[in-house]
């Protein structure tokens, strides 16, 4: 089994006014992260003006090209995020930053059927506003009623039966979201906040320089070993305790919170 992975991240936009300078100390934590999780075949990443949606859709579909099937292959974007008023889910906002750039999470999912097709576990982090509202769309690939339901960790700790009886299909097995569709067995999504959400930036570690909160918790919490549901209980309790208002998602397959990280 192979692991590759792709980091994207844009500290500095087309435009200046949406500069985000916390996503330099992003970049060397994930790296970081990741190369102690065993991933040593990364694609060249893609930082600020290289981060076109051009270049990050060519780089993912030639990763998952790249992989054969049981490979693992994570995506790490951190950056600028948008609601989508309309479909009610969420993009990822890349360097040009303008509505034709915008990845969508329409093309996350039919990405995602490509790479499930291919038997490739897919792990996507996603550290930006709105980012919740990615996997969202993976609904209209399968339908309302076949597909993916997620809460914020919280809440879904909060509930105290293992059936939600108004979301047929959705079973809560605290801390974390499933996914319904055994088409989607694979695929392992990371979210920095709720749909709809902004994601927290501060100087955390005193340096005077701010970094992303959610990024920052994941590398210090993160460890070899660690399986789905323990990971998410630790993150969330970090990510909250420091700004209640940002709530990590996960989205998984049903019955999968054991699996280990990125196997």
């Amino acid at each position: 089994m192979a692991k590759m992975a792709l980091i994207v991240g844009i500290a500095r936009y087309a435009d200046s006014r949406l500069d985000l300078p916390a996503v330099r100390q992003d970049l060397p934590r994930i790296e970081q992260i990741l190369t102690n999780f065993g991933i040593a075949n990364f694609i060249p990443p893609l930082i600020d003006d290289d981060a076109t949606l051009e270049n990050i859709t060519g780089s993912l579909e030639a990763m998952i090209e790249a992989a054969a099937p049981d490979d693992v292959c994570v995506f790490y974007f951190s950056g600028h995020g948008t609601h989508l008023e309309k479909s009610k889910t969420a993009a990822i906002v890349t360097w040009n930053a303008d509505q034709n750039s915008l990845l969508t999470a329409m093309w996350l999912s039919a990405f995602l059927g490509r790479a499930s097709a291919r038997g490739i576990s897919f792990w996507g982090i996603y550290d930006c506003c709105h980012s919740g509202g990615l996997p969202v769309l993976l609904e209209l690939l399968f339908g309302p009623q076949r597909g993916v339901k997620y809460a914020p960790f919280s809440r879904l700790r909060k509930c105290p039966t293992a059936k939600c009886e108004s979301q047929p299909g959705l079973h809560h097995q605290t801390p974390l979201s499933l996914v319904t569709s055994t088409l989607l067995r694979n695929s392992f999504h990371f979210a920095a906040t709720g749909a709809g959400l902004p994601a927290f930036f501060a100087d955390l570690d005193g340096d005077k320089n701010d970094e992303s909160l959610f990024t920052y918790e994941l590398a210090r919490i993160i460890a070899v070993g660690q399986n789905i549901a323990t990971f998410g209980d630790l993150v969330s309790d970090a990510v909250i305790k420091v700004q209640p208002e940002q709530d990590p998602q996960i989205v998984f397959p049903l019955g999968l919170e054991g699996r280990h990280l990125f196997s």
